[in-house]
Protein backbone atom coordinates (compact mmCIF):
# COMPACT_ATOMS: atom_id res chain seq x y z
CA UNK A 1 0.00 0.00 0.00
CA UNK A 2 0.90 3.39 -0.33
CA UNK A 3 -0.82 6.27 1.25
CA UNK A 4 -0.01 9.69 2.13
CA UNK A 5 -1.61 12.60 4.46
CA UNK A 6 -3.51 13.86 1.52
CA UNK A 7 -5.13 10.55 -0.01
CA UNK A 8 -6.10 9.84 3.74
CA UNK A 9 -7.80 13.01 4.17
CA UNK A 10 -10.09 12.43 0.99
CA UNK A 11 -10.63 8.94 1.90
CA UNK A 12 -12.42 10.29 5.47
CA UNK A 13 -14.35 12.92 3.67
CA UNK A 14 -15.79 9.86 1.31
CA UNK A 15 -16.15 7.12 4.56
CA UNK A 16 -17.75 10.12 6.68
CA UNK A 17 -20.57 10.60 3.17
CA UNK A 18 -20.72 6.57 3.46
CA UNK A 19 -21.69 6.61 7.26
CA UNK A 20 -23.71 10.18 6.86
CA UNK A 21 -25.98 8.05 3.77
CA UNK A 22 -26.80 4.88 6.41
CA UNK A 23 -27.91 6.93 8.72
CA UNK A 24 -30.81 8.55 6.06
CA UNK A 25 -31.72 4.43 5.98
CA UNK A 26 -34.58 3.38 7.66
CA UNK A 27 -33.66 -0.23 7.46
CA UNK A 28 -30.03 0.79 8.84
CA UNK A 29 -31.07 2.74 11.69
CA UNK A 30 -33.41 -0.09 12.88
CA UNK A 31 -30.68 -2.98 12.60
CA UNK A 32 -27.83 -0.79 14.07
CA UNK A 33 -30.31 -0.09 16.94
CA UNK A 34 -31.46 -3.42 17.15
CA UNK A 35 -27.49 -4.49 17.35
CA UNK A 36 -27.07 -1.39 20.52
CA UNK A 37 -29.84 -3.05 22.27
CA UNK A 38 -28.70 -6.82 21.80
CA UNK A 39 -25.53 -6.22 23.01
CA UNK A 40 -23.69 -4.61 26.36
CA UNK A 41 -20.31 -4.35 25.37
CA UNK A 42 -19.34 -7.10 22.49
CA UNK A 43 -17.80 -5.25 19.41
CA UNK A 44 -21.19 -6.08 17.55
CA UNK A 45 -22.47 -3.50 18.96
CA UNK A 46 -20.87 -1.27 17.12
CA UNK A 47 -21.40 0.39 13.45
CA UNK A 48 -18.95 -1.83 11.46
CA UNK A 49 -17.74 1.58 9.67
CA UNK A 50 -17.06 3.47 12.93
CA UNK A 51 -18.37 6.74 14.30
CA UNK A 52 -17.42 9.89 12.33
CA UNK A 53 -15.01 10.80 15.25
CA UNK A 54 -13.56 7.82 14.84
CA UNK A 55 -12.83 8.31 11.31
CA UNK A 56 -11.31 11.87 11.69
CA UNK A 57 -8.16 10.69 13.75
CA UNK A 58 -7.21 8.65 11.54
CA UNK A 59 -3.58 9.39 10.17
CA UNK A 60 -1.64 7.43 7.21
CA UNK A 61 0.61 5.53 10.32
CA UNK A 62 -2.19 4.34 11.58
CA UNK A 63 -3.23 2.41 8.31
CA UNK A 64 0.79 1.08 7.99
CA UNK A 65 0.42 -0.11 11.48
CA UNK A 66 -3.05 -1.83 10.69
CA UNK A 67 -1.82 -3.41 7.22
CA UNK A 68 1.80 -4.64 8.65
CA UNK A 69 0.18 -5.94 12.30
CA UNK A 70 -2.73 -7.83 10.13
CA UNK A 71 -1.98 -8.25 6.50
CA UNK A 72 1.10 -10.41 6.54
CA UNK A 73 1.04 -14.54 5.66
CA UNK A 74 1.16 -15.39 9.48
CA UNK A 75 -2.21 -14.02 9.70
CA UNK A 76 -3.70 -15.49 5.98
CA UNK A 77 -5.37 -18.68 4.36
CA UNK A 78 -4.95 -19.44 1.30
CA UNK A 79 -8.04 -22.03 -0.68
CA UNK A 80 -7.22 -22.03 -4.40
CA UNK A 81 -9.73 -24.21 -6.36
CA UNK A 82 -9.74 -25.36 -10.39
CA UNK A 83 -7.35 -27.30 -12.60
CA UNK A 84 -4.39 -26.18 -11.37
CA UNK A 85 -1.15 -27.95 -10.89
CA UNK A 86 -0.31 -28.11 -6.81
CA UNK A 87 3.46 -28.81 -6.67
CA UNK A 88 3.58 -25.73 -8.92
CA UNK A 89 1.17 -23.74 -6.59
CA UNK A 90 3.19 -24.47 -3.49
CA UNK A 91 6.74 -23.88 -5.26
CA UNK A 92 5.14 -20.21 -6.59
CA UNK A 93 4.39 -19.68 -3.36
CA UNK A 94 7.35 -20.17 -1.48
CA UNK A 95 9.80 -18.37 -4.25
CA UNK A 96 7.62 -15.10 -3.69
CA UNK A 97 10.14 -12.43 -2.24
CA UNK A 98 6.82 -10.19 -1.48
CA UNK A 99 5.94 -12.31 1.12
CA UNK A 100 9.54 -13.76 2.40
CA UNK A 101 10.41 -10.36 3.09
CA UNK A 102 7.46 -9.77 5.29
CA UNK A 103 8.19 -8.89 8.87
CA UNK A 104 7.18 -11.35 11.00
CA UNK A 105 5.10 -9.60 13.59
CA UNK A 106 4.02 -12.90 15.76
CA UNK A 107 0.76 -14.62 17.06
CA UNK A 108 -1.93 -11.99 17.27
CA UNK A 109 -4.15 -12.04 20.34
CA UNK A 110 -7.44 -11.72 20.48
CA UNK A 111 -8.96 -9.78 23.64
CA UNK A 112 -11.22 -11.45 25.86
CA UNK A 113 -14.64 -10.55 25.40
CA UNK A 114 -16.93 -10.45 28.27
CA UNK A 115 -20.72 -10.06 27.32
CA UNK A 116 -23.51 -10.56 29.89
CA UNK A 117 -26.35 -12.84 28.41
CA UNK A 118 -29.17 -10.67 29.21
CA UNK A 119 -29.41 -8.01 26.51
CA UNK A 120 -28.74 -4.51 27.03
CA UNK A 121 -32.28 -3.53 26.25
CA UNK A 122 -35.17 -4.84 26.63
CA UNK A 123 -37.53 -2.29 24.49
CA UNK A 124 -36.95 0.42 22.22
CA UNK A 125 -40.16 2.99 20.45
CA UNK A 126 -38.79 4.73 17.33
CA UNK A 127 -40.12 7.46 15.16
CA UNK A 128 -38.62 7.30 11.53
CA UNK A 129 -39.23 9.48 8.30
CA UNK A 130 -38.88 7.45 4.81
CA UNK A 131 -41.09 4.57 6.24
CA UNK A 132 -45.06 4.27 5.08
CA UNK A 133 -45.30 1.09 7.10
CA UNK A 134 -44.09 0.26 11.13
CA UNK A 135 -41.41 -2.20 11.38
CA UNK A 136 -40.61 -4.74 14.04
CA UNK A 137 -37.64 -6.21 15.75
CA UNK A 138 -37.97 -8.97 17.66
CA UNK A 139 -34.30 -10.72 18.32
CA UNK A 140 -33.82 -13.70 20.82
CA UNK A 141 -30.46 -13.92 22.65
CA UNK A 142 -29.33 -17.37 23.64
CA UNK A 143 -26.40 -19.16 25.51
CA UNK A 144 -24.61 -22.01 24.05
CA UNK A 145 -22.30 -22.45 26.86
CA UNK A 146 -23.36 -25.42 28.11
CA UNK A 147 -22.38 -27.18 24.91
CA UNK A 148 -19.30 -27.74 22.99
CA UNK A 149 -17.99 -25.63 20.52
CA UNK A 150 -17.06 -28.73 18.06
CA UNK A 151 -21.06 -29.47 18.10
CA UNK A 152 -22.17 -25.36 17.12
CA UNK A 153 -22.05 -26.18 13.44
CA UNK A 154 -24.57 -29.64 14.19
CA UNK A 155 -26.56 -27.38 16.58
CA UNK A 156 -26.97 -24.38 14.17
CA UNK A 157 -28.62 -27.48 11.88
CA UNK A 158 -31.27 -28.20 14.42
CA UNK A 159 -32.03 -24.60 14.90
CA UNK A 160 -32.85 -23.90 11.38
CA UNK A 161 -34.61 -27.08 10.95
CA UNK A 162 -37.03 -25.88 13.64
CA UNK A 163 -36.60 -22.06 12.63
CA UNK A 164 -37.98 -23.39 9.21
CA UNK A 165 -40.86 -25.89 10.23
CA UNK A 166 -42.01 -23.14 12.81
CA UNK A 167 -41.65 -19.70 10.91
CA UNK A 168 -40.78 -20.77 6.82
CA UNK A 169 -42.74 -20.53 4.17
CA UNK A 170 -44.68 -23.61 4.26
CA UNK A 171 -45.30 -22.82 7.99
CA UNK A 172 -48.97 -22.69 9.85
CA UNK A 173 -47.67 -19.84 11.46
CA UNK A 174 -46.89 -17.72 8.12
CA UNK A 175 -50.31 -18.95 6.70
CA UNK A 176 -52.17 -17.56 9.92
CA UNK A 177 -49.87 -14.17 10.02
CA UNK A 178 -50.54 -13.23 6.32
CA UNK A 179 -54.04 -14.33 6.18
CA UNK A 180 -55.16 -12.65 9.07
CA UNK A 181 -52.76 -9.37 8.81
CA UNK A 182 -49.90 -10.37 11.43
CA UNK A 183 -47.98 -8.70 8.72
CA UNK A 184 -47.17 -8.00 5.38
CA UNK A 185 -43.42 -9.27 5.58
CA UNK A 186 -41.08 -11.21 7.57
CA UNK A 187 -37.87 -12.75 7.47
CA UNK A 188 -36.08 -14.46 10.18
CA UNK A 189 -31.94 -14.51 10.77
CA UNK A 190 -29.60 -16.64 12.97
CA UNK A 191 -26.26 -16.24 14.06
CA UNK A 192 -23.62 -17.49 16.81
CA UNK A 193 -21.47 -15.02 18.24
CA UNK A 194 -18.94 -16.47 20.60
CA UNK A 195 -20.96 -18.64 22.93
CA UNK A 196 -24.30 -17.01 22.00
CA UNK A 197 -27.31 -17.83 19.35
CA UNK A 198 -28.73 -14.46 18.04
CA UNK A 199 -32.10 -15.08 16.12
CA UNK A 200 -33.68 -11.79 14.97
CA UNK A 201 -37.59 -11.46 13.18
CA UNK A 202 -37.82 -8.75 11.20
CA UNK A 203 -41.17 -7.56 9.99
CA UNK A 204 -43.65 -4.79 8.67
CA UNK A 205 -46.08 -4.82 10.15
CA UNK A 206 -48.79 -2.56 12.36
CA UNK A 207 -49.80 -5.94 15.11
CA UNK A 208 -46.07 -5.63 16.63
CA UNK A 209 -46.68 -6.75 19.95
CA UNK A 210 -49.09 -8.87 18.88
CA UNK A 211 -47.11 -10.69 16.70
CA UNK A 212 -44.11 -10.81 19.61
CA UNK A 213 -47.32 -12.61 21.55
CA UNK A 214 -47.45 -15.40 18.04
CA UNK A 215 -43.87 -15.71 17.77
CA UNK A 216 -43.62 -16.74 21.61
CA UNK A 217 -47.09 -18.84 21.55
CA UNK A 218 -45.48 -21.06 18.26
CA UNK A 219 -42.08 -21.02 20.07
CA UNK A 220 -44.10 -22.98 23.19
CA UNK A 221 -45.25 -25.60 21.08
CA UNK A 222 -42.66 -26.51 19.02
CA UNK A 223 -42.36 -29.73 20.16
CA UNK A 224 -45.86 -30.36 18.97
CA UNK A 225 -45.10 -29.03 15.62
CA UNK A 226 -42.08 -30.93 14.25
CA UNK A 227 -42.65 -34.31 12.85
CA UNK A 228 -39.96 -36.75 11.49
CA UNK A 229 -41.18 -36.28 8.25
CA UNK A 230 -40.10 -32.44 8.49
CA UNK A 231 -36.44 -33.26 9.63
CA UNK A 232 -36.42 -35.94 6.69
CA UNK A 233 -37.36 -33.15 4.52
CA UNK A 234 -35.16 -30.31 5.57
CA UNK A 235 -32.25 -32.78 5.49
CA UNK A 236 -32.54 -33.76 1.57
CA UNK A 237 -33.00 -30.07 0.64
CA UNK A 238 -29.65 -29.17 2.50
CA UNK A 239 -27.91 -32.80 1.18
CA UNK A 240 -29.08 -31.61 -2.39
CA UNK A 241 -27.79 -28.08 -1.79
CA UNK A 242 -24.29 -29.10 -0.47
CA UNK A 243 -24.11 -31.75 -3.52
CA UNK A 244 -24.77 -28.85 -5.73
CA UNK A 245 -22.47 -26.25 -4.35
CA UNK A 246 -20.14 -29.34 -4.75
CA UNK A 247 -20.12 -28.51 -8.59
CA UNK A 248 -18.81 -24.92 -8.48
CA UNK A 249 -15.55 -23.98 -8.31
CA UNK A 250 -16.10 -20.59 -6.77
CA UNK A 251 -18.87 -21.73 -4.06
CA UNK A 252 -16.55 -24.46 -2.95
CA UNK A 253 -13.70 -22.20 -2.02
CA UNK A 254 -16.53 -19.80 -0.18
CA UNK A 255 -17.35 -22.54 1.94
CA UNK A 256 -14.19 -23.83 3.21
CA UNK A 257 -13.05 -20.00 3.87
CA UNK A 258 -16.32 -19.87 6.17
CA UNK A 259 -15.77 -22.78 7.81
CA UNK A 260 -12.09 -21.67 8.59
CA UNK A 261 -13.40 -18.36 9.88
CA UNK A 262 -16.72 -19.75 11.76
CA UNK A 263 -15.51 -22.98 13.13
CA UNK A 264 -11.18 -22.48 12.93
CA UNK A 265 -11.37 -26.00 10.77
CA UNK A 266 -12.46 -27.48 7.52
CA UNK A 267 -15.98 -28.94 7.67
CA UNK A 268 -14.81 -31.83 4.89
CA UNK A 269 -17.64 -33.78 6.26
CA UNK A 270 -20.53 -31.60 6.02
CA UNK A 271 -22.92 -33.42 4.48
CA UNK A 272 -22.09 -36.84 6.73
CA UNK A 273 -22.97 -34.27 9.66
CA UNK A 274 -26.43 -33.54 7.78
CA UNK A 275 -27.20 -37.23 7.51
CA UNK A 276 -26.69 -37.94 11.30
CA UNK A 277 -29.18 -35.58 12.01
CA UNK A 278 -32.19 -37.68 13.85
CA UNK A 279 -35.30 -36.55 15.36
CA UNK A 280 -34.66 -37.98 19.03
CA UNK A 281 -31.34 -35.67 18.94
CA UNK A 282 -32.98 -32.46 17.66
CA UNK A 283 -35.35 -32.44 20.99
CA UNK A 284 -32.40 -32.40 23.20
CA UNK A 285 -31.60 -28.68 21.91
CA UNK A 286 -34.88 -27.78 21.70
CA UNK A 287 -35.29 -26.25 24.76
CA UNK A 288 -32.49 -23.75 23.63
CA UNK A 289 -35.56 -21.90 21.52
CA UNK A 290 -36.60 -19.92 24.87
CA UNK A 291 -38.01 -16.46 25.06
CA UNK A 292 -37.31 -15.16 28.24
CA UNK A 293 -34.11 -12.81 27.02
CA UNK A 294 -34.95 -10.58 23.78
CA UNK A 295 -35.30 -7.63 22.62
CA UNK A 296 -37.95 -5.85 20.95
CA UNK A 297 -37.99 -2.39 18.40
CA UNK A 298 -40.96 -0.97 16.96
CA UNK A 299 -40.52 1.80 14.55
CA UNK A 300 -43.16 3.76 13.43
CA UNK A 301 -43.45 6.62 10.60
CA UNK A 302 -42.91 9.94 12.23
CA UNK A 303 -45.81 11.93 12.37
Amino acid sequence: PYFTEESVEKEKGIITEEIMMYQDDPEWIVQDEMQKMIFNNHPMKKDIAGDVSDIITITKDDLYKCYNTFYNPNNMGLVVGGNIDRDELFTMIRNNESLKQKQNYGVIKTKEIHEELAVCKKYENLELEKIMIPKLGYTLKLSLKDYPKDDYYKINLYIGIMINVAFGSASIFREKGLKENYFTKLVVERTIVDDMLIIEFWAETYRGQELVELINETLDKLKTLITKDDLERNKKVWISSGVMASDNIQASISIIIASIIKHNKILADRIKIVKSLNYEELFKYINILKHDNTATLIAKPKK
